[in-house]
């Protein structure tokens, strides 16, 4: 009895020990309220933005040298190739990032802060356009989303968006052909000598991609040029994705090939019925008035285009 005791206090002894240790620690270091964090975050927005203007383009270079802006898309899906008006329509994850000297903060003198969020409004933002755009602007660029930004300066933003890019429709081997699409990103206003728009890599993300029933995703591919336009005298850079589509022939070989062959093989058929069946001119126009159904089945999935005419046709 007395030996149960002496444990009970023993071990109480030890644990009035370690609440006073505890203790003596917070009181030494006293941990970061929310409201410090605030305040350090607040105290940096601050900083950063003494003498900063979002309508300005950073200077980062003593000899006045182009803004690096690195493009890279992740694709999502494939949600329509209207072959009719020969647009895409896809959803796109933009990536963007460059660097603003005018950004750059010390880590230390603000409790470890390596990189916050802030609105897009806030900073100079490249004005990086779709060139093969079908709509009238393309929304998503300035509007809605945030980007973040480290403490070397470095600014990633990215943000989901919807797109519907031209694109021309070659037909001539329906329905086992391919589409190349091209999504062609740059400066607006910016020549390369102020802003250049670069690709890191040379294939697109593709890891959250979607598949279509419709399509298959042969290549997404990578590349950046300069261009020389004649409105300007100088050159402006771009980064161009290609999307090359492969065609799943497995709906049009069921709705479309196979009843055609059907079709042309009862028109043999008609050439060995005896005359005095009374059938053979039936058949005969029967035939011919199914293919020209097909006919108009065809032209209505397919593009007015002259330029080059299906080999199904």
């Amino acid at each position: 009895m007395t030996m149960a005791i002496t444990t009970t206090t023993t071990m109480m002894i030890t644990m009035k020990q370690k609440y006073s240790c505890i203790l003596m620690l917070l009181t030494i270091f006293p941990p970061m309220t929310l409201a410090e964090e605030n305040n350090d975050y607040l105290a940096l927005k601050n900083f950063i933005f003494a003498n900063y203007s979002s309508r300005v383009r950073p200077n980062c270079d003593a000899n006045n040298g182009s803004i690096k802006v690195f493009v890279d898309i992740g694709l999502r899906q494939i949600l329509e190739l209207n072959e009719q008006e020969q647009v895409l329509n896809s959803n796109i994850w933009l990536r963007f990032k460059w660097k603003d000297c005018n950004l750059v903060w010390n880590v230390s003198e603000y409790n470890g802060i390596e990189s916050i969020v802030l609105p897009e409004d806030m900073i100079w933002i490249p004005d990086i356009c779709l060139y093969d755009n079908s709509e009238y602007v393309l929304k998503g660029i300035k509007e809605y989303y945030r980007a973040r930004v480290f403490h070397d300066g470095t600014v990633k933003y990215n943000f989901p968006s919807v797109l519907k890019s031209v694109c021309q429709i070659d037909i001539k081997h329906f329905p086992f052909d391919q589409q190349v699409c091209n999504l062609t990103f740059g400066s607006w206003a910016y020549t390369d000598n102020e802003v250049m728009v670069m690709n890191n890599k040379t294939d697109g993300d593709k890891t959250n991609y979607v598949k279509s029933s419709e399509w298959q995703l042969a290549e997404l591919s990578i590349n950046s040029y300069q261009r020389l336009y004649s409105c300007c005298k100088y050159t402006f850079s771009e980064v161009v994705f290609t999307i090359r589509l492969s065609r799943k022939p497995a709906i049009q070989l069921l709705n479309l090939i196979y009843p055609c062959m059907i079709i042309s093989g009862i028109t043999l058929i008609g050439f060995f019925l005896p005359p005095e069946s009374g059938e053979k001119v039936s058949v005969s126009v029967t035939v011919l008035l199914s293919l020209a159904v097909f006919q108009l089945v065809i032209t209505e999935n397919l593009p007015p285009n002259s330029d080059s005419l299906p080999y199904l046709a």
